[in-house]
């Protein structure tokens, strides 16, 4: 269930949150912000980020209260974890990318049993 790509702004580094981090000259959460953007995108997480893949994403918890407090995740009340803030805008949710996986197997099936 993994997507081959992610959608980041071209400006990012431009946003505030971003700007406020490398004043700050944490610029690594920059990096593990955007890391943990691809490891949701490969894993098909729609933007959770589960507390075991923080060594994945070379953060501790520290690291991902930091990016709680910096706007760019937010605590996941659902389950464990954290969900990075606004990823449904920008890019298709778990269900979104289900109803894609199962299109695609049906239409797959109607082609092929031809």
């Amino acid at each position: 269930m993994s997507l081959p790509w992610i959608r980041v702004d071209a400006q990012m580094m431009n946003h505030p949150k971003i700007a406020r981090l490398r004043q700050r000259r944490a610029d690594r959460l920059i990096v593990t912000h955007l890391a943990a953007m691809m490891w949701s995108g490969h894993h098909g997480t729609g933007g959770h980020v589960p507390e075991y893949a923080l060594p994945m994403v070379q953060a501790t918890r520290k690291d991902a209260n930091a990016l709680v407090e910096a706007g760019l995740w937010d605590p996941d009340l659902e389950g464990d974890g954290w969900r990075i803030h606004d990823w449904d805008d920008y890019n298709p949710s778990r269900q979104a990318i289900e109803s894609m996986r199962a299109r695609q197997r049906a239409n797959a099936l109607k082609r092929w049993s031809k």
